[in-house]
């Protein structure tokens, strides 16, 4: 005689049944929004906004070929431009990190290929 398995209860396919009947007008209505947080890759330009020490026009150069002016005060912003060797900055605030290397000056390239950008410098390649 063969076996036959019992039949399952109705509960889990009245679950089922209520989950299907719950999402379906959510999809199919476009009530379900999905929305994801912003990335640091994704930071969006910051000004003198983050400074957090002012000083009246400090001019200086780039100490280094490569630097880069960024749009925010840390390397997860965007490279605005690229800095050669004496080319010269006008620095009006400062944001201050935990130590030198984490230190950004904001201001105004003032030679070179990129005269009259403004961004951030990171402050061990400033020499005032």
């Amino acid at each position: 005689m063969p076996v036959i398995a019992p039949r399952p209860t109705s509960r889990p396919r009245l679950a089922r049944r209520a989950a299907v009947l719950t999402l379906t007008p959510l999809l199919l209505g476009g009530a379900l929004t999905l929305t994801t947080a912003p990335s640091a890759q994704a930071a969006t330009s910051v000004g003198s906004s983050a400074c957090n020490v002012n000083y009246p026009n400090l001019t200086g150069y780039i100490k280094g070929s490569g630097v880069a002016l960024r749009s925010g005060p840390s390397t997860s912003y965007s490279v605005k431009g690229r800095f050669y060797t004496k080319t010269y900055f006008r620095a009006v605030c400062m944001k201050k990190g935990v130590d030198w290397k984490h230190t950004w000056d904001y201001g105004t390239v003032l030679s070179g290929p990129n005269k009259g950008k403004t961004g951030w410098v990171n402050r061990p390649y400033l020499w005032f």
